[in-house]
């Protein structure tokens, strides 16, 4: 029961999160997952249900500025629609004709 709560708790983080953020931390997800369980999971079962998604690759860490506190992530979805619009995307003054 806790495990199936904590599963529902961190997927509805997860998409309320990265609707409109490319990333986010870990101590948001973690609280949002927190607050949508109304106190049936425990905070060890929503960690442990996050790092299992972690380790499964449904979450990527992020390199983050240093003295950042905390981990931030994305998903794998968000880093390939990153990488397809780079690679999209010439650089504005290479096609410029110089005056």
């Amino acid at each position: 029961m806790g495990a199936d709560i904590a599963y529902r708790a961190v997927t509805f983080a997860r998409d309320r999160n990265l609707e409109r953020e490319a990333v986010v931390e870990e101590r948001v997800m973690l609280r949002d997952a927190l607050q949508r369980s109304l106190g049936e999971a425990r905070m060890d079962a929503i960690k442990q249900e996050f790092d299992r998604r972690v380790e499964q690759g449904e979450f990527v860490a992020v390199e983050q500025k240093p003295g950042t506190p905390g981990r931030s992530f994305t998903t794998p979805a968000m880093l390939s629609s990153s990488a397809r619009r780079s690679n999209k995307c010439a650089p504005v003054r290479a096609n410029m004709r110089s005056w």
